[in-house]
């Protein structure tokens, strides 16, 4: 079984404290960090998971759900 991060999360501040206001910085090595100190958890959400990562995916998704006898999604 393959999964995927699909980068919905709740963070604290303070995990970005430590960056200048204004700077970039990847987020991965700040949660590996966490992770290993057992501060980060996750979910393993079973049910459907669309990525609508770009606005085509969004428009794409939000027409296939407004067609009433389509249920592959809901």
């Amino acid at each position: 079984m393959q999964l995927t991060f699909s980068g919905i999360g709740l963070y604290q501040p303070s995990l970005f404290a430590h960056i200048p206001r204004g700077s970039k910085a990847p987020l991965a090595p700040l949660l590996r960090e966490q992770i290993a100190l057992g501060k980060v958890s996750g979910e393993h959400h079973r049910g459907i998971w669309v990525d609508v990562g770009t606005p085509q995916r969004l428009d794409e998704l939000d027409k296939e759900l407004r067609t009433p006898q389509n249920t592959s999604h809901v």
